[in-house]
């Protein structure tokens, strides 16, 4: 893996929508990166190095809302 796959990789996992596993071990990824190549770390501004209980619940809720407007489903 070179380094913009790595940047890449890590950007896309971190996000909070992300699964909670691949957020902790993209993360952990990251700060093994910047331990040995800090000056080229330095290029993964958008990775997101932040802990989220519930990253994608908001995802859940506007997939929820999208299938209860287009299904046409009522409680």
């Amino acid at each position: 893996m070179n380094l913009r796959e790595a940047i890449h990789f890590c950007e896309l996992r971190s996000m909070p929508q992300g699964h909670p596993d691949y957020r902790v071990l993209v993360q952990e990824m990251w700060r093994q990166i910047e331990r040995v190549h800090p000056s080229l770390a330095v290029w993964g501004r958008f990775v997101n190095r932040d802990a989220y209980r519930l990253g994608r619940l908001q995802s859940e809720f506007r997939t929820e809302f999208r299938r209860f407007e287009v299904g046409g489903v009522r409680a």
